[in-house]
């Protein structure tokens, strides 16, 4: 992968061709933009020929125009937020003939509302358009437009058309908590949005983007994959196996964690994992109505973590998982010595 990710997920439920026809020049697109997410695209594709409608869902350090133009040629579809909110965008013939995006979405009703989990970022984790945020649930409302984005003036007339038509969704939080940032979101799309069930389901495929990235962060550091000191494909390969399995664990014990406090520990752990946190972790994990919150401080708790430090992140989640499981283990193996 370059510097830049592409997430790519598939949608078997919707017909293919979402996107724009390709026409033959697209090859000759791919050799004359600078470098971008384009190769990654083309991977991802490459991979899902099987795949009947696969669509790339990347964040807004992807939205420029050369690759949104390229992806558009070369019959990709895709979901990219935007970088700039204030593209223009073609309402006439000539060049001259343009309105600010803001002024044309304006235009539009919103056409409904919902209410969704926003996870908490920290310090670490934000950056830019990413600010640090509590965990809260936020009411989101969205409206869509049909638009032609114009070809920016610092690209060059014959790096890309001079006029791109595409999708855009709008998501704008209403009435945020006092000192937060609400969020807002321009998405850029080829997908439909005929109807308000069509323009949630592109919000919620960027939004995945987020689980996707957090289930790659326990990958590698939640399993610490990525010290591993194989030197073949074949055997970082088959160390992959077990590691997605307990980084898609950790994500699970994660997720639960934050949907209540009245969630049992059994959904997410085994008895004799909930028996071993109990012995071992009393304050974090009671013997009376223990929750799956209480198993993740105290997996958190084994594997090192510090209260005060803020939440748990992948690393000491994950030494306290492989912990909990070599004490299961060996629980299991001196019960069956005892009934011997």
């Amino acid at each position: 992968m370059g510097g830049r990710l592409s997430w790519s997920y598939t949608d078997s439920t919707r017909p293919p061709g979402g996107g724009f026809s390709a026409p033959p020049s697209c090859s000759l697109i791919q050799t004359e933009l600078p470098e971008s997410n384009m190769e990654d695209v083309e991977h991802a594709d490459g991979r899902l020929q099987d795949v009947d409608h696969v669509i790339h869902v990347m964040d807004q350090e992807a939205g420029d125009y050369q690759l949104l133009f390229a992806m558009d040629v070369c019959g990709y579809d895709s979901i990219v937020r935007m970088t700039h909110s204030d593209r223009r965008v073609s309402v006439g013939e000539l060049r001259r003939d343009h309105e600010p995006l803001t002024d044309v979405l304006a235009e539009q009703p919103w056409m409904s509302r919902r209410t969704v989990e926003l996870s908490p970022r920290s310090g670490e984790q934000a950056e830019g358009a990413h600010p640090v945020r509590r965990a809260r649930e936020a009411m989101l409302k969205v409206r869509a437009a049909e638009v032609a984005l114009q070809r920016p003036d610092s690209i060059e007339a014959d790096a890309a058309a001079d006029r791109l038509d595409v999708h855009v969704v709008e998501v704008l939080e209403a009435n945020p908590p006092a000192g937060e940032e609400p969020v807002h979101w321009l998405l850029v799309t080829t997908e439909p949005i005929d109807a308000s069930e069509d323009v949630w389901t592109i919000v919620d495929h960027y939004r995945a983007r987020w689980t996707t990235e957090e289930y790659y962060k326990a990958i590698k550091t939640g399993t610490e994959y990525t010290s591993l000191q194989h030197r073949s494909a074949k055997t970082l390969l088959a160390a992959l196996a077990p590691s997605a399995i307990v980084a898609h664990q950790l994500l699970v014990l994660r997720y639960l964690s934050r949907q209540g406090d009245d969630l049992p520990a059994r959904v997410a752990v085994t008895p004799v994992q909930l028996t071993v946190l109990q012995s071992e972790k009393p304050d974090d994990v009671p013997d009376e109505q223990p929750t799956v919150e209480d198993v993740m401080q105290g997996v958190a708790s084994l594997g090192g973590h510090i209260s005060s430090n803020g939440p748990p992140g992948w690393q000491v989640l994950g030494r306290g998982w492989q912990r909990l499981v070599e004490y299961a283990y060996g629980f299991r193996l001196a019960m069956r010595a005892q009934e011997k």
